[in-house]
């Protein structure tokens, strides 16, 4: 047995003396919405091969890459092989079965030739946290049998009284022959409206405090608030995949909007689901595309209360 062994070493490393060996590996197969689920590349290679450093763009597929970091090459013990890694954090933010997409690294071989490397799609299921029997109701309980005394006078009496006021209210809205003006209060248009809530919210004390996550669920509800007056669609209550859909069916949306879209919602759902602690740079960014995404769609006429989507 130990012959064997020695012989499969030493084979192993034949095969590894042509080409450098590249594994990707995906922590979990199934995971919860918004879950940080590791995702590494990991390189076993020959002195005198170069790689160059994959950097991971955000979104990769359908998930969102919440971090990606390079290890130093590491010399393995008693080998002349190296091995380097990347560590990166994926999440998703829609339910159902979805694959990471096929990566391709390259690097320069001994002889100085660049050669590419094709890593495999990996796939992973993304569940809800309630399970289906979690949704039913437990079993009521027996009441307890005990002596009540009869509540019918109480009832009577009861409605007696409520019948009495039902009169007496009739008897005062009928002999009242003002009649009340409805107060109608004009709407702020919607480009108006939106400036106005992001420079409240830029001025408050939402970042000042720290409270990050509260900042980009206010300043995405503002945005989306602003999709739902101009376009007439419950944009308050979809997801950021089901406002990039809706915009992705309509033909006459301004030039750049959904790539902007992208980054903005983006952004506000790494704070808001995947717990993101984003650094000032960051806040600074997402209210320039705030600015940036209203000023986009700023209407003709700033008092059109709805433009009409093609």
């Amino acid at each position: 047995m130990k012959i064997l062994s020695g012989l499969w070493i030493l084979l192993s490393l034949a095969v590894l003396a042509d080409e450098p060996q590249i594994t990707t590996e995906l922590a979990n197969r199934e995971a919860f919405l918004g879950d940080a689920v590791p995702f590494n590349i990991k390189i076993t290679y020959e002195e005198g091969w170069n790689f160059v450093p994959l950097e991971l763009t955000s979104p990769m597929g359908d998930a969102a890459v919440l971090s990606q970091q390079w290890s130093a090459p590491v010399k393995l013990e008693s080998t002349d092989l190296y091995v380097t890694e990347l560590r990166a954090k994926l999440a998703w933010y829609r339910f159902g079965e979805f694959k990471t997409p096929a990566l391709t690294l390259t690097a320069t071989n001994p002889d100085g030739g660049e050669q590419t490397f094709t890593t495999p799609e990996l796939a992973i299921e993304i569940l809800s946290m309630l399970e289906e029997e979690d949704q039913e109701l437990a079993p009521g309980k027996d009441q307890v049998a005990m002596d009540v005394p009869p509540i019918w006078p109480f009832i009577l009496a009861g409605g007696l009284l409520l019948a009495l006021i039902v009169a007496l209210v009739v008897f005062f809205f009928m002999r009242r022959e003002k009649k009340t003006v409805e107060k109608v209060v004009p709407l702020v248009p919607p480009y108006r409206e939106a400036i106005d809530r992001l420079r409240e919210l830029t001025h408050g004390s939402l970042l000042k405090e720290g409270r990050f996550k509260d900042f980009h669920v206010a300043i995405n509800q503002i945005i989306r608030h602003y999709y739902a007056r101009l376009y007439n669609i419950h944009a308050e209550e979809m997801t950021s995949f089901e406002v990039e859909d809706w915009m992705m069916s309509q033909k006459h949306l301004p030039e750049g909007l959904l790539d902007m879209n992208r980054g903005f919602q983006d952004l506000c759902d790494r704070v808001k689901y995947a717990k993101h602690d984003p650094v000032e740079a960051e806040n600074k960014q997402v209210v320039n595309q705030a600015y940036q995404l209203v000023e986009l769609l700023k209407p003709e006429e700033e008092g059109v209360g709805n433009v009409a989507a093609g």
